[in-house]
């Protein structure tokens, strides 16, 4: 199993449409620079291995609180 780290949406589309078996963990925060994607994802760290360890999940989204906040 293998696991794509990815800020757009195209991978989990691919995913559920082929229904094939990577992981997906995708950064909703934009266009970011590699350094500020690995601080995500080390403030992440927790939540990351949880999902990483569940075999029936597919898609871990990171969404920055704003976005929830504005819905």
């Amino acid at each position: 199993m293998f696991t794509i780290v990815t800020q757009y949406s195209d991978f989990n589309e691919l995913s559920a449409l082929f229904d094939v078996s990577p992981k997906i963990i995708w950064i909703r925060f934009g266009n970011l620079p590699t350094l500020k994607i690995a601080g995500i994802l080390i403030t992440q760290f927790d939540q990351t291995t949880d999902f990483l360890n569940n075999s029936e999940l597919r898609c871990f989204e990171i969404i920055p609180i704003f976005r929830l906040l504005k819905a």
